[in-house]
């Protein structure tokens, strides 16, 4: 079992460090001792940071929910592997580690400009999902941010990179469930408060999509080619369509289409290999250097 030292030293001084390196050498100890006993087939498939693992991860995770939501799919994707950690997982928390330290001057921004108040803001949810994303069971990954957005404003306020309970045989299932989420946890909670705060029929909240699928299920309210959606993962398509689809409802949430080139929530299921497009995800979902913030704001 992998123990915290005790609080009081937990400090930047040199002696918390050599605390640390203490506890860490302890780890890697016991691991060696557990490794001969597995066996070499079993010490071979099993990464060296085996044992500090969950301890590293649930540092960056803390980090990543505050002000670094770029990392949340990385960090998702880590936890995911903490029981069947191998020598590939040595290397992705490597990699990691590496961008946290190379990128150390970015943090995730927000603005409102001087002359907006609370009803000028729109609540803009965004919903994204991928296809058998983890490598090992072959699950959907459900991205979602919040955002608050006005004419000159931009205010993230929740965003979340979650693997799915189920398996998704189509990507417009994988949409649905992540959509179904985000609804939960995001849409209908901000649009609580704002009936509280501004007034029912006052604010427009925005739910977007970037597939066409999602938006026709739950613009008519029927999905005949996925029926077995109630019982696998849960979802009505006709309680969503209540909510987000009827168009005569004021109070209804508007459901609209965007680009996948401008969907915050793609930076929350997938890695990206162009660097150039990484960083367009990421400035996308608020989190960039001070420079890149003046450049933004001109």
């Amino acid at each position: 079992m992998i123990r915290r030292p005790p609080r009081s030293t937990l400090s930047s001084s040199s002696a918390a460090s050599d605390v640390y390196k203490r506890q860490i050498q302890k780890w890697i100890l016991e691991y060696n001792k557990e490794s001969k006993a597995l066996g070499k087939e079993a010490m071979a498939k099993r990464g060296s940071l085996q044992p500090i693992s969950s301890h590293m991860v649930a540092r960056v995770l803390y980090a990543a929910r505050n002000c670094r939501i770029e990392m949340l799919r990385c960090v998702q994707r880590m936890s995911c592997f903490i029981h069947y950690w191998d020598i590939d997982c040595d290397l992705r928390m490597h990699r990691m580690m590496a961008y946290i330290a190379q990128n150390l001057t970015h943090a995730l921004w927000s603005g409102v400009g001087a002359d907006h108040t609370l009803a000028d803001l729109t609540p803009m949810s965004y919903a994204d999902a991928d296809l058998a994303g983890c490598i090992r069971t072959l699950r959907s990954t459900s991205g979602g941010q919040l955002n608050l957005e006005g004419r000159v404003a931009c205010v993230p306020i929740s965003a979340s990179s979650q693997r799915q309970t189920v398996t998704a045989d189509s990507t417009p299932f994988a949409e649905l469930v992540a959509g179904h989420h985000v609804l939960k946890t995001k849409t209908i909670p901000v649009s609580e408060f704002f009936d509280h705060t501004v007034g029912k029929g006052n604010f427009r909240n925005v739910f977007r999509e970037d597939n066409t699928a999602f938006i026709q299920c739950v613009k008519t309210g029927r999905n005949p080619t996925m029926r077995h959606l109630p019982k696998t993962a849960g979802i009505d398509i006709a309680q969503m369509h209540d909510i987000m689809g009827a168009e005569e409802d004021p109070h209804a949430i508007d459901t609209a289409y965007t680009l996948s080139a401008e969907q915050v929530a793609d930076i929350h299921t997938k890695g990206f290999v162009l660097p150039d497009k990484w960083a367009h995800a990421r400035k996308m979902c608020g989190v960039m250097t001070s420079d890149e913030l003046v450049e933004r704001i001109k």
